[in-house]
């Protein structure tokens, strides 16, 4: 195969310091992601680095110590600013560059700007500090802070012909909405303590977490566990013979092969060599893949009992 390389007409001054100083941003605010697309052919490298310091501008409104009122404003201008980008009435000689950046990366790139129309509604959203009472709601929110980072980023990339790339735009949603809900569940405790709630409501209620969630502390135990079991792993059977694990279907330990040298299950401290699977019908136990004293979704469980 033939590697070509992507090049633009030559730029202007003012263009050209517009991007040097999009790239700035992003190498000193977002270092890892700076170096990893230093791969990428320059044009890219430019307008990624443009998406960035626009995205990065609109996360910093939300996040910062402005009183709410200010932080709203300061979107609305925000976007506000976006139309112009968007209807070509920014000039090179603009004293913004991120704005100057982004216009030229548009007018050479396919890129999708409505998705920064739905980060600001995201950035809105908790700045007005929305709760969200079904699942559907969540995505909603998921879509717009983190989807739609996805979607402008395949506006640069670009992606394969053929079906699986007609689908690009779909798979995108669905990785942001993944990492989204990573960073939700990474950071439920903090966010409680904060007086703020992520998942939907009714599933809250429905595990009898709603109370916890409304306090400083968010709820221990079971209840929590269960929401994030039935969300994201699906029903788990039940039996009347399971004993001790909500996954086991007969209640029986079947001990199935370490998937690991013995000679590095003998160095692990507390934990056993043998692990086991939740019943002998194959449903296999979180703890059968690594080294732990005991399954996190079965708490009464323990590895090689």
């Amino acid at each position: 195969m033939i590697r070509t390389v992507e090049s633009q007409p030559p730029m202007s001054a003012p263009v050209l310091a517009a991007y040097s100083y999009c790239e700035t941003v992003t190498g000193q605010q977002a270092r890892n992601f700076a170096y990893g697309i230093r791969l990428l052919p320059t044009p890219k490298r430019r307008a990624m680095s443009a998406l960035y310091a626009f995205s990065r501008r609109v996360d910093d409104i939300g996040d910062g110590p402005l009183a709410n009122d200010v932080k709203v404003t300061r979107l609305e201008d925000t976007r506000a600013l976006l139309t112009r980008i968007r209807d070509g009435a920014v000039d090179e000689d603009d004293t913004d560059p991120v704005a100057v950046a982004l216009a030229h990366a548009a007018e050479h790139f396919p890129i999708p700007l409505g998705g920064l129309d739905e980060l600001i509604d995201g950035v809105q959203m908790d700045v007005r500090g929305e709760t969200y009472e079904t699942w559907d709601d969540l995505k909603v929110y998921c879509r717009c802070v983190a989807g739609a980072i996805g979607r402008l980023s395949l506006g640069v990339f670009g992606a394969e012909p053929g079906p699986r790339g007609e689908r690009a735009s779909e798979y995108a949603d669905t990785l942001g909405l993944a990492l989204q809900l990573t960073n939700i569940l990474r950071d439920v405790r903090e966010d409680a303590e904060g007086g703020r709630t992520y998942l939907p409501a009714d599933d809250l209620a429905k595990f009898g977490c709603s109370a916890g969630f409304a306090g400083p502390t968010p709820p221990q135990g079971p209840t929590s566990r269960a929401w994030c079991t039935s969300r994201y792993a699906g029903p788990a059977p039940s039996s009347p013979r399971a004993t001790g694990c909500s996954r086991c279907s007969t209640g029986a330990a079947a001990p199935v092969s370490p998937p690991w040298p013995a000679s590095t299950a003998a160095s692990w401290t507390g934990s056993s060599a043998t692990p086991r699977r939740c019943c002998a019908a194959g449903s296999p136990c979180p703890a059968a893949r690594r080294p732990m004293s005991r399954c996190a979704a079965c708490p009464a469980w323990t590895p090689g009992m």
